[in-house]
This record gives C-alpha cells, sequence and structure tokens, in this order.
C-alpha cells in the first residue's frame, strides 16, 4: 500500500476507497461525516448493480450515466448543466467514469496528495485477520437476507390461505344455513299440505288437489330446494380444497421460518467471533480508526437481521464506536 497511486486507488473497490478515505481524513473531518461516506458508499453499490458491465461487489466506478444519477440523488440541489460540471471536476483521471474517492476529493475539497499520502495505520496482519472475520459475518448476512423475505412471503401466503379458508368456511356456513331453511319451509308446506288433504272440513276438489301436489313434492326436490344442496355442496367442495392449501401454506411459512433461524444462529456465531477478533484488534493497536468502524458499521448492519432480543446494537441510535 506505501506505493499505492491515485490510479490504484481508484481500482480498488468501493469499500477498500471508502475506507482508505476513512482512514486518512479521519482527524480532518472524515470522523464526523463516517456516517455519510457509508450511505454515499451503498448508493454506489446499489447503482454499480444497474451498470451494463456491473462488476458486482467489485465494482469501483460507475460510468457515465450512473455518476449523474448519482449526483441528482446525493447532490439535488445541483442543476443539470452544474452537474455535468461538477462530474468534469470529479473525473480527476479523465476516463469517463466516476470512482468513489474521486467523488469524495470533490465533495470535501481535498488534493489528490494529500489523500494518497494520508495514514492508514499499522498492524496490517491483525487487521487482515479482522477483516476474514468480518468477510464471514458478510457470507452469512448475505444467506439471512434473502431468507429474511422468503420467510416474509410465506408467512404472508401462509396467512392469505387462512383468511381464504375462513371465507370458504363462511360460505360453507351461509350456504347451511340456506338449506336448512329451505328444507324447513319444505317440510312445513309437505305437513300444510298433508293437513289439507286429510282435512273432511274441506270439499273433496281441494283435499284431492292437495294430495295430488303433496305427491309432487314427494316425488321431487323443488328448484330452489336443489339449488340449495347445490351450493352446499360446492362450498364443502371449496373448504376441502382451502383447507388443504391453508395446511401447505403453513407447513411452508414453518419451514422457511426454521430455516432463517437457523441461518441467524450462524450469523449470530460468526459474528460473536468477529466482535472478539476486532476487540483484540483494538487492545493490540495500530490499525487505523476508519478501518476499525468501517468493520464496526458492517457489525451494526448485521445485527438488524438478528431477532430483536439477540441484538447487541440499539438501532433507534448512530452505530456507536470508541476510538482508539
Amino acid at each position: 500500500m506505501a506505493t499505492m497511486t491515485f490510479k490504484d486507488l481508484c481500482q480498488e473497490n468501493y469499500k477498500a476507497q471508502a475506507v482508505w478515505w476513512l482512514n486518512g481524513m479521519w482527524r480532518q473531518g472524515a470522523k464526523e461525516e463516517r456516517e455519510h461516506v457509508w450511505k454515499l458508499y451503498k448508493k454506489m453499490v446499489e447503482l454499480e448493480s444497474a451498470q451494463q458491465q456491473s462488476k458486482g461487489k467489485n465494482g469501483n466506478e460507475l460510468d457515465a450515466f450512473q455518476a449523474a444519477r448519482f449526483l441528482e440523488i446525493m447532490n439535488g440541489a445541483l442543476t443539470s448543466i452544474e452537474r455535468k460540471e461538477a462530474f468534469k471536476v470529479i473525473d480527476t483521471d479523465n476516463n469517463g467514469r466516476m470512482a468513489l474517492i474521486e467523488y469524495l476529493l470533490w465533495k470535501y475539497e481535498k488534493p489528490v496528495d494529500a489523500v494518497i499520502n494520508s495514514p492508514q495505520g499499522e498492524n496490517t496482519e491483525a487487521l487482515n485477520a479482522a477483516q476474514a472475520k468480518m468477510d464471514e459475518v458478510t457470507a452469512k448476512l448475505n444467506e439471512v437476507l434473502p431468507k429474511v423475505e422468503e420467510a416474509k412471503k410465506a408467512a404472508e401466503e401462509a396467512h392469505a390461505a387462512e383468511q381464504a379458508l375462513k371465507a370458504a368456511e363462511a360460505e360453507l356456513q351461509a350456504a347451511v344455513d340456506d338449506l336448512n331453511k329451505k328444507e324447513a319451509e319444505h317440510k312445513a308446506k309437505m305437513e300444510a299440505l298433508e293437513a289439507t288433504s286429510q282435512n273432511q272440513d274441506l270439499g273433496v276438489v281441494k283435499r284431492n288437489k292437495a294430495a295430488n301436489e303433496l305427491e309432487q313434492m314427494k316425488a321431487e326436490d323443488p328448484l330452489p330446494l336443489r339449488r340449495a344442496k347445490i351450493t352446499q355442496e360446492a362450498a364443502l367442495k371449496k373448504v376441502a380444497k382451502q383447507a388443504k392449501l391453508a395446511e401447505a401454506a403453513t407447513a411452508a411459512a414453518e419451514a422457511r421460518k426454521a430455516e432463517l433461524e437457523q441461518a441467524q444462529v450462524e450469523l449470530e456465531e460468526a459474528m460473536n467471533d468477529a466482535v472478539q477478533e476486532l476487540e483484540d484488534v483494538k487492545k493490540r493497536g495500530g490499525p487505523a480508526n476508519g478501518g476499525l468502524w468501517w468493520m464496526q458499521r458492517e457489525l451494526y448492519e448485521a445485527d438488524e437481521s438478528l431477532p430483536r432480543a439477540k441484538q447487541r446494537f440499539d438501532h433507534s441510535k448512530e452505530c456507536p464506536y470508541e476510538e482508539i
């Protein structure tokens, strides 16, 4: 790193550029701006993924289009013309692209030499060991994040299936109630016709008419009753089908939750190892504050993916850090 040139620095990934800046400029304002530098880094990584030839985690500079988007987002007060002029100044190596370190030079008005020759700390071996532990945390975090979304989606689907089952059960109950009502009406009418056909106080014609109508009702269900039975049968089938769907969705949600919990356990274990390594580095001394804070910030971010009861940080506050 002692022979690092500005061109070399621009070829380092966004994280390395940010850490270099924080290390070297810590006593010149970077300490107070560290959270903003983190946000700048995160935004560049996000825009990197949108580039046609994205380098992913190894990305180091934005093309002209994404650089313009970056300036529009992070420096919204600038007009379109001002952004174009700013980009010309920012693009220190004149390659038509914007590295994070180039933007930081422009934003905080620092000369290239001051940044390149800025102190980067000592005891790099211990720092690298701590970084290796942090890389394990990052790897575990990358496993947890999609599982969080999968578990959330599965839980939502299980809830939706449960609600659909309740709706189907309500439809079935309505169908049963309607059928019971139709059967009661049917029975009452038949009893009335039976009574009329047997009533000797009535004329023969009226009694015979009632008897004939009664026989017709015995021979076949009336249309309203048939419809009610069909509706009930359909509702019953719907409930059975929805019950199976709800059972499957609930099982899937429980499986996703179990996978997430296991991934969170592994993340927590990796974090504990990283925290211990980081504390050891601080005790030995040597590394610059920028790199140490950065690892602390990565731990802080990973911590948010743990269950609230196991989180070690208060996420209503800024990431804590004790200088060495």
